[in-house]
């Protein structure tokens, strides 16, 4: 059976249009605003670990784990600098259990992790059968699925922990917000047409396509394929996002959902401001638009792939 999952809360989620639908994080960090939740504490803010010395052995693992020096032994015990980045490696590591984290730290996976350790013929079969699916199941995606799935980009590496990267879970206004961007990419290419480089532009054909298509048939949707849920995945980091976003869509995959990187549906909803405005994100922080769902699709081996192409020195 799955557990009971808590909203991620170094990280934010924001459910839009249906809030409820997701595990409530503590009053302490909920704020409503436009059908949105958000639940949002900055890692980035002192957050100083502890050392309960009366626990401390002074075996010296914590202050040669950390990263940035913070921790020297001094009479045997273990001894707290200063410049704590957060990540929380000398609390993982403490045989003593004598290191504590405030709870503005956010909340805590109890898993041990020799106990969670997957074989890894299994973990490469995961990635191997991965598949990018573009046929979807006209049935919504559980909430408590979700936020178990985003616990996934939540425990992913960000440069200097800063935990930034946000998300934006689109599933009951999906209708209105794939219009808004089916609108949106329209002006985007018209725009790209005008362009006395449009015949050097590799996507502009595509787009043309997609958007002939879904003019001739509108269930011919070759931009959401019928996605349930679309799943923005927001940073000022160029890496965390796209990093959260890969562990996200292998979880996706583990859990039994299909996951589509669409680049186009992240190219219509930045492009469009009133979009941007109303949704409440920056553009510029986009890093990846996941459409998620239950496929409607079964494949049955694995395709071929190039060889990997390795310099080894």
């Amino acid at each position: 059976p799955r557990s009971t999952m808590r909203v991620p809360q170094p990280d934010i989620i924001e459910h839009f249009g249906n809030a409820d639908a997701v595990p409530q994080p503590p009053k302490r960090c909920l704020s409503r605003k436009a059908g949105i939740m958000r639940c949002c504490p900055n890692m980035r803010e002192k957050i100083m670990i502890r050392v309960d010395s009366s626990k401390c052995m002074g075996c010296g693992q914590c202050a040669a784990i950390c990263p940035t020096g913070n921790i020297q032994i001094r009479g045997a015990k273990a001894e707290v600098l200063g410049n704590c980045m957060n990540c929380g490696h000398c609390y993982a590591i403490c045989p003593a259990q004598a290191v504590q984290m405030p709870p503005e730290a956010g909340c805590v996976a109890q898993e041990q992790p020799d106990a969670a350790r997957i074989e890894a013929a299994d973990f490469l079969q995961l990635v191997r059968s991965r598949r990018s699916i573009r046929k979807y199941k006209p049935r919504p995606v559980e909430g408590a699925l979700l936020a178990e799935i985003l616990e996934a980009g939540r425990y992913m590496a960000t440069a200097g922990n800063a935990q930034s990267v946000r998300y934006l879970v689109i599933q009951k206004e999906a209708p209105r917000i794939q219009a808004a961007a089916w609108e949106s990419l329209r002006r985007v290419v018209e725009t790209m047409q005008a362009s006395p480089d449009a015949s050097k532009n590799g996507y502009l054909a595509t787009m043309q396509r997609i958007l002939r298509r879904h003019d001739k048939d509108p269930k011919d949707d070759r931009l959401f394929f019928g996605a349930p849920v679309i799943l923005l995945v927001l940073s000022p980091s160029v890496t965390d996002g796209p990093l959260a976003a890969a562990s996200i869509e292998l979880m996706a995959h583990a859990s039994g959902l299909g996951a589509l990187y669409c680049g186009f549906a992240q190219i219509a909803i930045a492009r469009s401001e009133a979009l941007c405005r109303e949704l409440g994100i920056v553009p510029e922080q986009l890093r990846a638009c996941l459409l998620l769902g239950y496929p409607n699709v079964k494949f049955l081996r694995t395709p071929p792939r190039k060889a990997a192409q390795v310099r080894w020195m």
